[in-house]
């Protein structure tokens, strides 16, 4: 994967540079593990690294700086703006102290975790192309967290995390309403609340796991989406995997 910088001056690429020779040399070990297990053909042909704003507002209109377009990956791989980026974010609630302290101080392994979440959205397992609607976005952005912790953490550290970011869904629940996987769409990043849609990704997340426990292997439930996604029906993914008995 080629890299391009955008930084503004000279010593802003230096200061991240060692940054990101890491998480290069760590996502190329992960590319061949997505490609040796979960149909990874085609990678990106590019990462940018630049600063959470330049992310935003020069390369795209994206709250998260981080996404992928199936040639290109957009990346602030510096933990500090994004710390600030949460920070602003979750400011309007009181979040639980647990939660609180672990935005304002990401684990060191985040940035590797978000570039690697990035990585997984080109593997060929999922059925939608870059630049199509995608109607079961929880489904992909729910796999690629899951895939992408579940590579760099242990069992216990997983299990922990998800008890943790549980605690986010539950806290604003009350507040945005029940979060429903199918209703996480393309009008979830218009609604201009990072709160709002970063806890749409963390539901999507504990979704996949929990279907990975009830299914017993993230490629079983692969197989039943697999299915689901060849199927001429119009039930809903959510509502095929539930029904894992009879479908799969």
């Amino acid at each position: 994967m080629r890299q391009i910088y955008a930084y503004e001056t000279e010593n802003d690429r230096l200061a991240i540079q060692p940054v990101t020779e890491v998480l290069i040399e760590k996502a190329q070990e992960y590319q061949d593990y997505l490609a040796n297990y979960f149909a990874l053909k085609e990678p990106a042909l590019f990462v940018v690294w630049t600063k959470a704003d330049f992310a935003n507002l020069v390369f795209g209109n994206h709250d998260l700086p981080a996404y992928n377009n199936g040639t290109r990956i957009v990346m602030c791989p510096d933990k500090k703006e994004w710390e600030i980026l949460f920070l602003k974010a979750f400011k309007a609630y009181e979040l639980p102290l647990q939660l609180s302290r672990y935005y304002q101080s990401l684990p060191d392994y985040q940035m590797l975790q978000i570039f690697l979440h990035e990585i997984t959205h080109d593997s060929d397992l999922f059925g939608s192309e870059y630049g199509d609607t995608r109607e079961n976005l929880w489904f992909e952005e729910g796999m690629c967290e899951y895939l992408s912790y579940r590579y760099l953490l242990k069992e216990e550290e997983l299990s922990e995390l998800r008890a943790l970011l549980q605690q986010q869904v539950d806290f604003f629940s009350p507040i945005f309403g029940r979060f429903d996987v199918e209703k996480f769409s393309e009008e979830t990043y218009q609604k201009g609340n990072l709160a709002y849609l970063h806890t749409f990704y963390v539901h999507a997340f504990l979704t996949v796991s929990d279907l990975v426990d009830r299914f017993g292997s993230v490629e079983q439930v692969f197989a039943c989406y697999k299915n689901w996604w060849e199927d001429s029906s119009n039930v809903s993914l959510y509502d095929w995997l539930m029904k894992e008995e009879k479908t799969c």
